[in-house]
């Protein structure tokens, strides 16, 4: 029997919380626990490896595409932006984000 898990390192978990797939201030095991609730079994692998690869080339830590271009990022139109603030150039950990 296999068990499928969804890796979550520091990218994805603040990828999914920026996103607002988790919430802002979910720890690693709460953002583990949304992803496995969301994507198939068969499919964490793939989806923590393509995850990875999107921090790289859009979601960076401090400096996300979508602060220099809103259509930048072909997440755009699904992602709460929890801690960027294009407006100002701002980015924080989404957990800083809460009002």
């Amino acid at each position: 029997m296999f068990v499928f898990v969804f890796p979550v390192d520091t990218h994805v978990h603040r990828i999914y919380r920026r996103l607002g797939v988790a919430s802002a201030d979910a720890d690693h095991e709460e953002v583990r626990a949304a992803l496995e609730n969301q994507v198939p079994a068969e499919k964490c692998g793939f989806g923590h490896t393509a995850t990875i690869q999107f921090g790289r080339e859009y979601c960076t830590a401090r400096k996300p595409a979508c602060l220099e271009d809103p259509d930048a990022c072909p997440m755009g139109d699904v992602c709460d932006q929890v801690g960027v603030y294009p407006e100002t150039g701002e980015v924080i950990d989404p957990a800083d984000a809460i009002d």
